[in-house]
Parts: C-alpha cells; sequence; structure tokens
C-alpha cells in the first residue's frame, strides 16, 4: 500500500527505480529507528536531539507569544477603541481581517518552498514588532476616557492607522509564524523524535495561547497600551531569536 502511495506521488507506476529506491530507504530507516527500542519524551532531550527540540519549542510557541490570539480574539474591541462605531461594524471589521488572514495564509504555502523559512521567520516578527510598537504609541498619545469609561482615540487619522496597523499585524503572522511556525519544527526534528517534538510545541502553543487570552483582558483594564508594548517585545525577541534557526528549505 506504501509503495502504491509513493507511487502516485511520483506521478509513476511501482516498477520505477526511483519510487522502489525511496520506498526501499523508508524500509531501512523504519528498521533502523526499532532497533534503537521504544521512543520516549526523554529521548527528545538527548544529544543532537536537544537543539532541535529547542528549536521546535522556539518557533512553536514563539508563535503564541506574538500576541495573535489575543489580538483575533480581541479585534472587534480594538477596533470599537479605534473608533470604528457600533458593535456589529467592528465585529464586521474583525471578520474582514480574518479573511484577509486567510487569503495570505494560503498563499504562503504555495510559495514557501521558494521563500524559505529563517527569513519569513525574521521578517514576520519584524514587522508584527514595528506593527504592535506603533498602535501602542497611537493608544499612547492619543486615547482619551469617556464619562462611561470607554477608551477612544482623539484623532482621526490616529484611529485609521490603529485599524491598519492591525491588518498589517494579522497579515505578517498568516504569511510567517502562522503556518511557517507548523512547518519547521517537524523539518528541524528527525524522524524517530518526530512526533513527540510535535506534541511538545503544538501542545505548549495552546497552553500558552490561552494564557495569553486571559492576559489580554487584564492588559486592557489596567493599562491602554501595555499590552501592544508587550507583544512588541517579545516580536522583537523572535525576530534576534530567528537569525539562529537552521535554514531547512529544500532539505
Amino acid at each position: 500500500e506504501a509503495l502504491l502511495v509513493l507511487a502516485k506521488l511520483h506521478e509513476s507506476t511501482v516498477d520505477d527505480p526511483e519510487v522502489r529506491n525511496e520506498y526501499q530507504c523508508i524500509c531501512e530507516e523504519i528498521e533502523v529507528e526499532r532497533s534503537f527500542g521504544s521512543r520516549t519524551y526523554v529521548e527528545c532531550f538527548r544529544g543532537t536531539n536537544l537543539k532541535r527540540t529547542l528549536f521546535a519549542l522556539f518557533t512553536g510557541n514563539g508563535a503564541a507569544f506574538t500576541g495573535t490570539y489575543s489580538i483575533t480574539y480581541y479585534a472587534p474591541s480594538i477596533f470599537q477603541q479605534a473608533g470604528v462605531g457600533s458593535t456589529s461594524i467592528s465585529l464586521a471589521t474583525s471578520g474582514a481581517s480574518n479573511i484577509l488572514v486567510l487569503v495570505v495564509t494560503l498563499l504562503t504555502v504555495l510559495f514557501i518552498d521558494r521563500l524559505g523559512r529563517r527569513g519569513i521567520f525574521a521578517s514576520g516578527a519584524l514587522i508584527m514588532g514595528l506593527s504592535m510598537y506603533i498602535v501602542g504609541g497611537l493608544f499612547q498619545g492619543y486615547s482619551i476616557i469617556d464619562d462611561e469609561g470607554n477608551v477612544g482615540l482623539s484623532n482621526k487619522h490616529a484611529q485609521a492607522c490603529v485599524i491598519a496597523f492591525v491588518f498589517i499585524f494579522q497579515a505578517a503572522y498568516a504569511y510567517s509564524w502562522g503556518p511557517v511556525a507548523y512547518i519547521y519544527p517537524a523539518e528541524i526534528s528527525n524522524m524517530r523524535t518526530r512526533a513527540k517534538v510535535i506534541a511538545l510545541a503544538y501542545g505548549l502553543n495552546w497552553a500558552i495561547g490561552i494564557f495569553m487570552t486571559f492576559v489580554m483582558p487584564i492588559f486592557m483594564d489596567n493599562t491602554i497600551y501595555g499590552g501592544y508594548y508587550f507583544f512588541a517585545a517579545c516580536c522583537s525577541v523572535l525576530f534576534i531569536g530567528s537569525f539562529w534557526l537552521p535554514e531547512t528549505k529544500g532539505k
């Protein structure tokens, strides 16, 4: 059955020497893996596997620290603070930003193997970080609070900029850390530890993402702009860390 699948992937037949060779290599790899006994999570942190696992954890969990979960979940509130208008309009604006995310993600998946990994991580973190610094600065400089305690922006140009940079932030995530943080951990780990490394990377990703969604309301209640600066700082760390990642394009 595996041989048939490989033949379909190569758009050839089961008698193709290239298909047979790949099939044989996979069988030999499986036999080698089995000779080492059962897999454990401890193995992910031994020898050269440790470095691979740390790279996978950095990229998988770094995606959660960008602030994307908080920005996406609370986008309607952010757009309202930016002066979009009624709740229904802010929800529609939030929906539009999610459509943008879908389109950009599809484009990234199509062209990922031409662009590489490390450059995408670095540029995505840079754009997201700058976007959050700008949004935080605009809220710090132009925010006003009405008699009912609602936050708003006093300058119409600042309102437009906040909306624009939230869109830019989400598009940058969809182009970089969104899809590529799922690809990279699978590529950097070896076949024997791959399943467990991916489980660690993505399991912690969602745990951190849930934590961040609880953190954002605290930021919004206690500081108008602090949350944006926090996520900007996280993106700055991710930008610097990206230059230490081994490139896996084409390997």
